[in-house]
């Protein structure tokens, strides 16, 4: 028996920084590409649940059941699912889970910034999901709050959430970050109605942006300057609060993008666009 679902990828669009504070507010989209999933299983055996991924240019298999299981993520998720569902040798199959999250890297094997290690976890959860005796009582914001879980344990502890719930719940949504993230959907017709005067970019540039040194740069703003940090957390969440289903999403995030350049100016971390699309 086979089973294959996709888990697509994550697109901030609004609220870059403040998601990581409790209770800030962002705007996010899922779109392709997409991990691919395909779980093989095995009802004429159990004891083995092993774990086929191919991740930019790596390729692992490893046995979710033994003792031996060194690969980071694949600790993290077994821990976290162990932790809040039980135990996977309660599992009565055996099942062979092929990941494949190429899509989301470059041909030298360097991440594009869609999420990939997020959507890893989704893929997990959902395919423990379908091979646990009590995956079907969970339903999909289980899986994201789980999954959310899984990354944050396997990033050590850090982690915003905006990219596995978006991964998790599809669509377009208002993310409140936070120990226990909020995802509020949103009209999706309004959005796409407008895609004909909105073209989203993503931009490789040559430099190379370090999420967890971007983060400290934020707390470090928040502690030297703590109002000039309050007026541009304030400013996001008034904006966010105030948008609604069925507005002018591009005026919208034109005011978004603002704010994001001046958090970018302020903690050094430049969010200024190449000159060519300015």
């Amino acid at each position: 028996m086979r089973i294959s679902f996709s888990v697509p990828a994550s697109f901030l669009l609004s609220g870059e920084y403040c998601i990581t504070q409790n209770g800030g507010l962002g705007i996010a989209a899922a779109g392709k590409p997409a991990v691919r999933v395909h779980v093989h299983i095995h009802r004429s055996s159990a004891g083995n649940i092993r774990c086929i991924s191919r991740m930019g240019k790596s390729y692992s298999k490893e046995n979710l059941l033994s003792k031996r299981l060194h690969d980071p993520l694949l600790l993290a998720a077994r821990d976290s699912w162990e932790r809040e569902v039980g135990s996977l040798k309660n599992i009565p199959v055996s099942a062979d889970i092929h990941i494949d999250s190429t899509s989301f890297f470059h041909s030298d094997g360097s991440k594009r910034g869609f999420g990939s290690s997020a959507a890893a976890c989704v893929a997990i959860c959902t395919a423990l999901a379908h091979l646990h005796p009590r995956g079907l009582l969970l339903t999909r914001l289980n899986i994201a709050r789980i999954a959310n879980n899984m990354h944050r344990r396997f990033q050590g502890g850090r982690g915003s959430g905006y990219d596995v719930y978006t991964s998790t719940l599809g669509g377009l949504g208002l993310f409140r970050g936070g120990i226990n993230p909020r995802w509020i959907p949103l009209n999706e017709s309004g959005f796409l109605l407008q895609e004909k005067y909105l073209m989203l970019w993503i931009i490789n540039s040559q430099q190379v942006v370090s999420s967890p040194e971007s983060i400290k740069s934020l707390n470090q703003l928040q502690e030297k300057d703590p109002k000039l940090f309050e007026q541009l957390f304030d400013d996001n969440q008034i904006l966010h609060t105030s948008f609604s289903d069925g507005d002018d999403l591009l005026a919208f995030l034109k005011q978004a993008r603002d704010i994001g350049l001046r958090i970018g100016e302020a903690i050094g971390v430049s969010a200024q666009p190449p000159e060519c699309i300015r």
